[in-house]
């Protein structure tokens, strides 16, 4: 029979004591978790939470209808606060909409909006900001299911970053991140963009390098070959078009002027003032008239020279078009008068055919309606009634070709000038922009 030896029993107290650093170990390890977890749990939320950003969906022409998760389209002809995910388009080809993004940290400050033309249609997935100052995290705005055609301008001088996506059903994609505006057009074949501001860039489906389209240009992008072309350069035949290059007045007034543009007044001042300011992250002219003006007067700035000369050669191109983005901010005159020459805003293009006949171009846009009787709604030289927008939004305008619309035998081949006036009793209106595009069709 084999000896077992004997082994003697381990005292209680060794057994306690190991007991007793297990437990302080496992105390120890779970300390210091709480502590890493804590510390990580307090650097995220002091520096790298958010909060979500104050979006708005107005109404710029016509009418916007929004649908909301449960697939009723609530038509809108205001402005309204936009729940996450609600997709929003114009009503119809006139309409116009636009969503505006703000920093609600900031007194509601403009950061960047999105304006939907035509047959289009954006939701905004998301659009943030850090919950404090110090984070270091940027602005991040997101829109998904997006169609048709779009403006972006996202605001200069932004207190921090800004990365502004737009993806369409297929997951191809827009990325924005430098100031200005920017041209988009987003379907399920192709993309283009021009950049008036700093480089886009295009990500295919399911990309994770993307295209580059650089300032001041334009690209197409086919989604279905994964191919980037430029598309036919164009030239903008006004200078100064955003009203960046200013001149002070006088000593005495503190307003500054346009740069290459001749502003003036009909009658004489101190009724009428011109200035350039900054509003919703854009360079504006400002053309006010107030003080309880009962009489006609004008605010008009222009680029060219008098009617009958030469200014722009324009024999060699087969497009021009007007485009503008305006914002009526105020007109006691309902309509445009009684005869329809006092728009708040009108546009007019002068211009000279091949037999040296002269004519012009003249586009109106108001806010206040009035009785149809009394108003005319159209001008002899307008090409369409006069265009009535909501008060208090900014609206984009583009002409489209003017050149199409002429007979052969009385097609411009010069400009004489373009100049844009507010015109009434008291107005407050306000020009971001405004640009004369020619283009070939040879590029």
């Amino acid at each position: 029979m084999e000896q077992i030896p004997y082994e003697a029993p381990q005292p209680m107290s060794l057994n306690l004591q190991r007991i007793a650093w297990a437990v302080v170990l496992v105390g120890f390890v779970l300390f210091c978790g709480l502590c890493a977890f804590s510390v990580y749990g307090l650097y995220s939320f002091f520096f790298q939470s958010t909060v979500p950003m104050t979006v708005i969906a107005q109404a710029s022409r016509g009418s916007i209808g929004i649908t909301g998760t449960d697939l009723r389209e609530d038509v809108e002809r205001g402005s309204r606060a936009l729940a996450l995910a609600n997709t929003v388009r114009p009503n119809d080809q006139e309409s116009q909409g636009i969503i505006v993004i703000q920093d609600p940290y900031l007194q509601n400050s403009f950061v960047a909006s999105l304006t939907l033309i035509g047959d289009s249609s954006a939701a905004i997935r998301a659009a943030l900001r850090p919950r404090f100052e110090w984070g270091g995290a940027g602005y991040v705005v997101q829109v998904s299911r997006v169609s048709g055609s779009l403006e972006v301008t996202i605001a200069q001088d932004l207190p921090r970053g800004l990365e502004f996506e737009l993806s369409t059903e297929r997951r191809a994609r827009v990325r924005l991140t430098d100031p200005g505006w920017y041209s988009i057009d987003m379907s399920s074949d192709s993309i283009t963009v021009y950049s008036h501001g700093g480089t886009a860039l295009i990500y295919g489906t399911d990309k994770s390098v993307g295209y580059s389209v650089t300032s001041n240009s334009g690209s197409v992008y086919s989604i279905a070959d994964d191919d980037l072309r430029a598309v036919s350069p164009s030239v903008n035949l006004l200078v100064n078009s955003e009203f960046y290059d200013v001149l002070p007045q006088s000593e005495r007034l503190e307003t500054v002027a346009p740069l290459n543009w001749a502003c003036s007044h009909t009658p004489n001042p101190p009724r009428d003032v011109f200035t350039v300011d900054h509003q919703d992250g854009r360079n504006v002219l400002r053309m006010t008239r107030g003080d309880g003006a009962t009489s006609n007067g004008e605010t008009t700035c222009t680029q060219g020279l008098a009617i009958g000369e030469t200014w722009q050669d324009i024999s060699e191109y087969d497009s021009l078009s007007i485009r503008a983005s305006m914002y009526l901010n105020f007109q006691s005159l309902a309509v445009c008068g009684f005869e329809g020459s006092e728009c708040p805003l009108m546009l007019r293009l002068d211009y000279i055919n091949a037999d040296g006949v002269k004519g012009e171009l003249l586009y109106g846009f108001y806010a206040v309606p009035g009785p149809a009787d009394p108003y005319d709604l159209t001008c002899p030289s307008c090409r369409q009634p006069h265009i009535r927008l909501q008060e208090k939004t900014w609206y984009s305008f583009e002409s489209g070709n003017l050149l199409a619309g002429f007979p052969s035998d009385s097609r411009p081949v010069a400009i004489s000038r373009l100049r844009f006036y507010a015109s009434g009793h008291e107005y407050d209106v306000r020009v971001s922009r405004i640009a004369l595009i020619a283009q070939s069709d040879g590029g």
